[in-house]
């Protein structure tokens, strides 16, 4: 046996009378945050029995790190020489646990130092087998404050890091999807609500998270990386790619008689192709509507809300676009013709966009309005903005990426049957 399992095994002895949890903790980025996490879970009124560590970071001193920290818990070093992402990293630290129940952290987040006794006594009261983590986010400076305060506010916000759940139902879940990179949560917690799972949400935080982006390109990048996995997820590429094909047949079919050589004498051209289009498309999304309240659980929701969006959206656009030529018929003195209608209405969805993310987002996640004062709003609104514009591509490219790799997938597995 070697030196380091010698001295875990030792350790596990020493912790039999402690709690029967072992925490997961995935390191990649932020590693010197250790030296912050282990003694806040080495503080717990209610210790774990276990730490297991799952290491893919670059740098190679994060084993000296935890060495020169000292603390009451064993600790169960894993060392992997590839990058691994955390959905993976998890379920090798899953994998590694020795105990009933497994709670995930990463370096950026700090537990309270009740965190795992409220969480135990919350799982034991309730007879339940998971319980999900809440925490607040920490702003270090004013561009963090800006963006903390347009996407979150001061509102507390679930996570797996914090969780605390059997490890056994864990495993029976098929743990994380291991090729997402991000929004690996996201995917596995559709999976737990499909398959109507008890899971606790508590609105107290227990734990801080400290990673918030530094500067306005970092958090572009990580939004534009957020929203492609996003859609990676199956049910959010099902989504978007309706709502995609939707907004196009809303943009291309007005103008499909437009396009057609000869006009009407065409024989593609469609007398009232706008109204019959938008007849239909409406018919649908009320069938569909009825359908979903017969049978809630066979179409999931947020389909209908985002194809209903997007057709007030698209019928609002084709109004202003029209406007002119069939309020005004192009006539710049008559009552009715508005001068630069398009522009005004893009204005104004833009800074329908900057009020929502600069003062009423902010202030339903409890950020108080003091607070946004003076230039604040303007500030905390620019911001929102820019990183809800930046995240679109990213999950247009990832549902595209996403359903190509569904169909590779399907085809190799064809591929094998045949066999």
């Amino acid at each position: 046996m070697k030196e380091s399992e010698k001295l875990y095994s030792n350790q596990l002895k020493r912790s039999k009378n402690l709690t029967k949890i072992s925490i997961i903790i995935p390191v990649f980025t932020g590693h010197e945050n250790l030296k912050y996490l282990l003694p806040a879970i080495n503080q717990q009124a209610l210790r774990p029995c276990e730490i297991v560590i799952v290491d893919s970071c670059p740098h190679t001193e994060v084993q000296e790190l935890i060495d020169n920290i000292h603390i009451e818990i064993p600790i169960h070093y894993h060392r992997e020489d590839k990058r691994t992402f955390p959905g993976k990293a998890r379920n090798i630290g899953v994998s590694i646990a020795k105990h009933e129940y497994i709670a995930f952290l990463d370096c950026r987040t700090i537990p309270s130092d009740n965190w795992l006794q409220h969480y135990s006594q919350l799982i034991k009261e309730n007879d339940a087998s998971m319980i999900k983590g809440s925490f607040t986010v920490l702003a270090n400076n004013k561009f963090q404050w800006y963006l903390r305060t347009a996407l979150y506010g001061e509102s507390t916000h679930e996570s797996v890091p914090g969780m605390l759940m059997k490890k056994r139902l864990f495993e029976s879940t098929g743990g994380f999807n291991e090729d997402l990179r991000m929004a690996e949560d996201l995917e596995w917690l559709q999976r737990l609500r499909r398959d109507q799972i008890k899971i606790i949400s508590v609105a107290t935080p227990f734990l801080k998270y400290d990673g918030l982006p530094e500067s306005l390109f970092i958090a572009c990048q990580k939004h534009f990386e957020s929203g492609y996995y996003i859609s990676l997820v199956k049910e959010n590429t099902k989504n978007l790619l309706f709502s995609i094909l939707l907004f196009a047949t809303i943009l291309i079919i007005p103008r499909w008689n437009f396009y057609l050589i000869g006009w009407d004498s065409n024989p593609l051209f469609i007398p009232h192709v706008t109204k019959i289009v938008f007849l239909i498309v409406s018919s649908l999304l009320l069938i569909w509507r009825l359908i979903y309240a017969l049978t809630p659980r066979v179409l999931p929701n947020n389909l209908f809300v985002s194809a209903v969006k997007l057709t007030i959206l698209g019928i609002l656009t084709l109004s202003v676009y029209n406007w002119n030529a069939s309020m005004a018929l192009w006539v710049e003195d008559a009552v009715l013709y508005i001068p630069h209608i398009t522009k005004i209405y893009v204005g104004l969805l833009i800074g329908s966009v900057f009020i929502y993310r600069g003062i009423i987002r902010p202030m339903i996640n409890n950020t108080t309005y003091e607070k946004l004062l003076l230039m604040n709003w303007l500030l905390v609104g620019m911001v929102g903005l820019v990183v809800d514009i930046v995240k679109i591509p990213g999950m247009i490219f990832g549902a595209i990426a996403g359903r190509v790799k569904e169909l590779a997938r399907s085809h190799n597995t064809v591929k094998k049957q045949d066999r």
